[in-house]
């Protein structure tokens, strides 16, 4: 039996979608990361309706693509689900129901007419606001059941059209409309047809695709290429996410990290390229392929940190490893850190201290809604990486480190700088 995973948000309650789809496993807004964290497979269904794009990033193409990739039946309705199924219709997601119609056809164009505000989980995701693809469905049915004209109809439409997606509350929405010469009873009864209820476009889409889902047909497998940022997004929100959090430890902490990355990737690079690992090998070969001779003082200040390297007979070597992470096989190179014999020792000590760090923000969050990692400043987690590599560039010795630049290092380890300045991070085994 399959197993279906249902996100939704402000367009249907849970206890509807228990009604329709029993078995299903239901989730809030699909958010990026996490189709990932499901086991992807031919066993998997997926019905995405809802979806996070304003407070927290979207759900990526190239995510749905993967999932497709895997034998994943995804379906898209409504709202953030009828985009993302219209968008990727042709890679084998399915669309159901008249708001992925209209855009399939291109009735309709614009992200913002299944837009809506909606309050927290804590509070079920109720919507806040109405969808402006809602109101249009309703003005065709007033016209259709001879209440208003088209173009009085139209006319609410346009008004509507014309508030901020956050601003369409109901008492917004029936002023405009009202000053837009829709009568008092059709205003209300408008009004009546938004939201969670069967009469609302978006909620009908959905309960149709609810009662679908169990039986659409499977497509046929897609063949994605599985780019460097799907490779990232997985080690970041996948089944071995927790491995990729203990890597960050070693890498911000592990005093030995730049020795040990740097012995992957010369063992990586000479197994690709058929020489010796050793750096002055690596470096002949690096040349060759790249038509340098030497390591220019610019080269060197520039990737290595020191202007002065360039005279190292190693140079080209240490230049062949440091952009090595600009291929996706930086991700197969971190993938073995935890088999190299340095940190088999340790491995266990920097995912307990990864979890710890865990804990330690979820408390904070706790005691401080507010809270997120993401707000401390770029240029205080670049001063405290600063301060803990003892270094006066924090991107050459991020690259050391396995980072694929500065920007990644500083989103990396953000989420540990807390944790570091209140008791301490620090891994010395190895």
């Amino acid at each position: 039996m399959s197993t279906v995973h249902v996100y939704i948000g402000p367009t249907i309650d849970v206890d509807r979608v228990r009604e329709l789809a029993p078995h299903a496993r239901v989730h809030g807004p699909i958010a990026h990361g996490d189709l990932l964290r499901l086991e992807l497979g031919p066993e998997t269904t997926v019905l995405i309706v809802d979806g996070v794009y304003y407070q927290r990033p979207a759900v990526r193409h190239k995510e749905i693509l993967h999932a497709l990739a895997r034998g994943t039946v995804v379906v898209g309705a409504s709202s953030m689900g009828a985009l993302r199924a219209c968008e990727l219709r042709d890679a084998g997601m399915i669309g159901v129901g008249d708001v992925y119609d209209q855009f399939a056809s291109g009735v309709l164009d614009s992200d913002d007419e299944v837009a809506v505000a909606h309050l927290g989980a804590e509070d079920g995701h109720a919507p806040r606001t109405v969808a402006l693809v809602s109101v249009r469905a309703a003005c065709r049915h007033l016209v259709s059941a001879g209440r208003v004209t088209e173009e009085l109809a139209d006319a609410a439409v346009a008004a509507v059209r014309g508030l901020y997606f956050t601003e369409r509350t109901p008492f917004a929405v029936r002023s405009v409309v009202r000053q837009a010469g829709l009568p008092a009873a059709e205003a209300e009864e408008l009004l009546s047809a938004l939201g969670r209820t069967p009469a609302d476009a978006k909620y009908a889409d959905a309960e149709r695709a609810l009662r679908l889902v169990a039986e659409v047909e499977r497509p046929q497998g897609v063949s994605v290429v599985q780019t460097a940022h799907v490779r990232r997004w997985l080690r970041h929100h996948g089944p071995h996410a927790r491995d990729t959090q203990a890597t960050v430890v070693l890498q911000v902490a592990w005093p030995r990290m730049a020795e040990c990355y740097e012995e992957l990737v010369c063992q990586e690079l000479a197994r690709l390229w058929q020489v010796g690992p050793d750096l002055r090998a690596l470096g002949a070969e690096f040349g060759r392929r790249t038509g340098l001779s030497s390591v220019s003082a610019g080269l060197a200040e520039y990737w290595l940190g020191d202007g002065n390297e360039s005279a190292s007979a190693a140079a080209l070597g240490r230049l062949a490893v440091v952009t090595h992470r600009a291929r996706p096989g930086v991700i197969t190179v971190l993938d073995r850190l935890p088999r190299h014999p340095a940190v088999r020792g340790i491995w266990a000590e920097a995912s307990e201290l990864a979890d710890r760090v865990s804990e330690f923000n979820r408390a904070l969050l706790a005691r401080d809604p507010g809270y997120l990692p993401a707000r401390i400043p770029r240029a205080r987690v670049l001063d405290w990486l600063a301060q803990r590599w003892q270094t006066d560039s924090v991107r050459c010795a991020a690259l050391a480190r396995g980072f694929l630049d500065e920007d990644d290092a500083v989103r990396a380890a953000r989420r540990f700088l807390p944790y570091d300045l209140e008791i301490g991070l620090a891994v010395t085994g190895g």
